[in-house]
C-alpha cells in the first residue's frame, strides 16, 4: 500500500478493524511523506499539495480518489528522481524499510 502520511490511514485501518471485531490482514506499505523528506529535502514542506504542485500534478485535495491518485504520481516522480525501477528499490536509495501492518 502506498499512502501519503501512511501512519494516519494505518491508525485508522487499525482502529476501525478493531471496532468491528475484524482481523488484520498482513501487508507492507510506504509512506510518500517519509520518502519525499529523503529525497526532496529541499522542499519547504512535505505535504500532498506540496509535493503535488512539486511534480506539476494539480488535484482535489481532501478527496480521497484524487489524493491516492496524487501520492501515486509523488512515487512515481521520486522513482524517476533517483533511477529507482520500483518502489522497493526507492525505498532502498533512500534508506529507508517498508512498513509492517499486520496483528
Amino acid at each position: 500500500m502506498i499512502a501519503q502520511n501512511a501512519a494516519f490511514d494505518i491508525g485508522h485501518l487499525r482502529d476501525t478493524l478493531d471496532h468491528f471485531g475484524l482481523p488484520r490482514p498482513e501487508f507492507d506499505y510506504v509512506c510518500t511523506y517519509q520518502l519525499a523528506r529523503r529525497v526532496w529535502p529541499e522542499l519547504p514542506d512535505h505535504k500532498l499539495g506540496t509535493l503535488a504542485a512539486h511534480i506539476g500534478h494539480q488535484f482535489n485535495h481532501h478527496h480521497a480518489q484524487d489524493d491516492a491518485e496524487a501520492a501515486g504520481r509523488v512515487l512515481l516522480a521520486m522513482m524517476k528522481q533517483v533511477n529507482a525501477n520500483t518502489p522497493r528499490e526507492l525505498l532502498k536509495k533512500a534508506g529507508l524499510e517498508p512498513k509492517r501492518f499486520c496483528h
